[in-house]
C-alpha cells in the first residue's frame, strides 16, 4: 500500500494508523524505513495514532485534536513534557498532576499539597496545576545532598514491570510516579512497603 502511493510521487500521504495490526519488530522495521523516506523524498505524511510512542519517534510536529478541533500542536517535547493545556495532559497520560496552591515563601515559590511543600520555578500564584515527569524523579535508599531542592521520604505502594522500565509509586503524602530501570528497582532492593527517596529539581515541576 505504501509502494503504491509513494510511486505518483504525492506531496502529502495519510497514514490512518498504519501499524496498528502489526508485531512489535515489523513496527520498529517499518518506523526507520518511513523515515528513511521522508528523509530521502521530504514527503509529508500526515500519521493519526493513538500510540504515543509512534508520535515520538516519527513526528517533527504533533497535532492533539477533541471533537474536530485541534487543541494543541508542537513539537513532541511541547507536548509530552511542556504542555500548557491540563486536557493535552492527560489525554496523553502524563503522570503526577496535582491540584494545589503556589505560594511566596521568603526568595522562593512553593506548591502546598496536603502536608508537603514542592519547591518550584515559576511567575505563578494561586490556585494551579503542577506535574512532575516520572523520568524527572531520582530514588534513593538514602536522603542524598545534590542541587535538586524537592526530597521526601515516602513509602512504596505500587510496582509496575513494562518493557524496558519499573513504574514505581511512592506515597511522600500524595502518589508520586517514578521510571526507573529494571536493574536500580533490583540494585535498590524496591518493594512495595519499602521505604524510599524521592528526589526532584524545582525547574522539572511543571506549571500549566
Amino acid at each position: 500500500a505504501l509502494a503504491r502511493a509513494l510511486v505518483c510521487e504525492p506531496e502529502i500521504v495519510l497514514l490512518d494508523e498504519p501499524f496498528a495490526a502489526l508485531d512489535l519488530k515489523t513496527k520498529n522495521k517499518l518506523i526507520k524505513e518511513i523515515k528513511n523516506i521522508h528523509n530521502q523524498t521530504g514527503i509529508t505524511f500526515v500519521h493519526v495514532t493513538h500510540n504515543f510512542e509512534e508520535a515520538i519517534s516519527l513526528a517533527d510536529k504533533v497535532c492533539v485534536l477533541n471533537n474536530g478541533e485541534i487543541i494543541e500542536q508542537g513539537t513532541p517535547e511541547d507536548i509530552f513534557k511542556k504542555t500548557s493545556s491540563e486536557f493535552v495532559a492527560e489525554f496523553v497520560d502524563y503522570k503526577n498532576i496535582f491540584k494545589g496552591n503556589i505560594i511566596e515563601a521568603g526568595d522562593d515559590k512553593v506548591f502546598k499539597l496536603n502536608n508537603i511543600e514542592i519547591f518550584l520555578v515559576t511567575d505563578k500564584t494561586g490556585r494551579q496545576t503542577i506535574s512532575i515527569s516520572p523520568e524527572d524523579i531520582i530514588l534513593t535508599n538514602e536522603k542524598i545532598i545534590s542541587s535538586a531542592r524537592n526530597c521526601f521520604c515516602g513509602k512504596v505502594i505500587d510496582i509496575s514491570f513494562k518493557q524496558y522500565i519499573c513504574e514505581v509509586t511512592v506515597d511522600i503524602g500524595a502518589p508520586l510516579v517514578a521510571y526507573i530501570t529494571k536493574k536500580s528497582c533490583e540494585n535498590l532492593g524496591i518493594e512495595v512497603g519499602k521505604d524510599i527517596w524521592t528526589v526532584f529539581k524545582a525547574v522539572e515541576v511543571h506549571v500549566f
